[in-house]
């Protein structure tokens, strides 16, 4: 019979395995379950290319709606109920190889995928049953393709039903979840964890924060930051970060400590190609060693690691005004706040570099109207005012420039509140990282 499966109908094939009859039919569940996740990926699909706005004119043409509705006459058979039921207890039965395994996990995440009411009945289907207590269960299972299956199932749950989350908590998945964070190597495993970890650090869970901070899991996470394999997983990674902890939020004042957050942000900072991951990851950076309580111990691990030198060359080499602009910003905030960092900022050729931000007074430039005017203290016999392009700064931080270029000439600490009070107020910086990195 297995030479006849690929010819099976899907809803006669739906029948057999209802049955039971390949038990006397000479096929194995492997390979119907191959038949099975070969038919749900072409089918899914094919579906979503004839539902795309590139193919939707098909409807007008017999052939097109016709072949349109053998996808959906054939998905609708593989949505059967009874398919659901029968890879469930696949998942609990002892003499289940890891090929079947395999093969309905990922079947199963296939299905369960999306806000489709298809799929929507089949996780109501598996959280009426046993179906979570299994995937948990697999989670410590031998083979890595079935352990990280069953966490592409369990992250459909997470993102489309919140009461999981309780049951996920209260089987100790989040233990079994640490582990595969330290297995977690190549971008496809690490992307999947960040997705995960997602779920699991927006969830309204009360215990859920406290439970992903003691197993582990964010000590782990934090660490991808400077070393993830990719941007798009680092993103993710600080997105689900800046939601948790809300920068000068009070979650903050231990846990951003506790974790040693400046360092791997520190890393981002250096390691990322992304230019918008960059700048929310010096916003944040600037953010937490704002803090007034916690604010000291950021300010001198960036320091050992070196941030000022970092921040003045960027200054000299990012060519895109949201570093810039951060850069400015870091910058400030250490100057104000801090006499070790200061010194080391008007050691260094900061204030050279910061002339790529001034205009010399009377200088005449065809961008006249793109320059933000800001008046230096008066001095005696000098009323030239200062000009900054406004190419590289918007006028409401140019005055971030005028004040870096004080304290390097001055050599001494300056009151400057309008920083310390526009980097210390709350920032919404998870927001903005949805807005400028983005997540797939």
């Amino acid at each position: 019979m297995e030479d006849e499966l690929p010819s099976i109908p899907t809803a006669e094939l739906v029948e057999v395995i209802h049955t039971r009859r390949f038990k006397f039919r000479s096929v194995s569940v492997a390979s119907i379950l191959t038949q099975l996740v070969g038919r749900a990926l072409s089918l899914l699909q094919a579906g979503e290319s004839a539902q795309s706005p590139a193919t939707a004119f098909a409807d007008e043409f017999d052939d097109g709606a016709a072949e349109l509705e053998a996808i959906e006459a054939e998905l609708e058979a593989l949505y059967d109920i009874r398919v659901c039921t029968f890879l469930v207890s696949l998942l609990s039965s002892a003499s289940a190889s890891t090929r079947v395994l395999a093969g309905a996990t990922y079947l199963l995440a296939m299905m369960t995928a999306g806000k489709g009411s298809n799929a929507e009945e089949w996780r109501m289907q598996m959280t009426k049953g046993c179906g979570i207590l299994r995937l948990v269960a697999l989670l410590s299972a031998q083979s890595s393709s079935v352990r990280f299956n069953a966490l592409l199932v369990l992250v459909n749950f997470l993102r489309h039903c919140p009461a999981s989350h309780k049951e996920v908590l209260r089987l100790g998945a989040l233990r079994k979840f640490a582990l595969l964070l330290e297995e977690a190597e190549d971008e496809p495993q690490q992307n999947l964890c960040a997705d995960a970890f997602e779920c699991l650090a927006r969830s309204e869970v009360p215990a859920m924060q406290g439970e992903l901070l003691q197993t582990g899991c964010m000590a782990k996470i934090v660490s991808w930051l400077g070393c993830a394999s990719s941007d798009r997983v680092a993103g993710k990674v600080l997105k689900s970060l800046a939601g948790m902890v809300e920068w000068d939020g009070p979650f903050d004042t231990s846990l951003a400590v506790g974790l040693q957050l400046a360092g791997p942000l520190m890393a981002l900072v250096r390691g990322t190609g992304s230019t918008a991951l960059r700048a929310v990851a010096l916003e944040a950076l600037a953010t937490i060693c704002a803090a007034p309580e916690h604010g000291p111990r950021h300010r001198e691990e960036c320091r050992a690691q070196g941030c000022v030198l970092l921040l003045v060359g960027l200054l000299e080499s990012a060519n895109d005004r949201e570093t810039l602009v951060q850069v400015l910003n870091f910058l400030a905030v250490l100057a104000a706040l801090d006499p070790r960092c200061r010194e080391e900022i008007c050691n260094s050729s900061c204030q050279y570099q910061l002339q790529r931000f001034v205009r010399p007074p009377g200088l005449t430039s065809p961008r006249k109207s793109y320059a933000a005017v800001i008046k230096e203290e008066k001095k005696p016999g000098s009323d030239a005012p200062l000009e900054v392009d406004e190419t590289l700064v918007a006028e409401e931080h140019a005055a971030l420039v005028h004040f870096l270029l004080q304290i390097c000439s001055t050599k001494r600490p300056l009151h400057f509140p309008e920083c310390r009070d526009k980097v210390s107020s709350p920032v919404k910086i998870g927001a903005k990282i949805a807005a400028r990195v983005g997540a797939d």
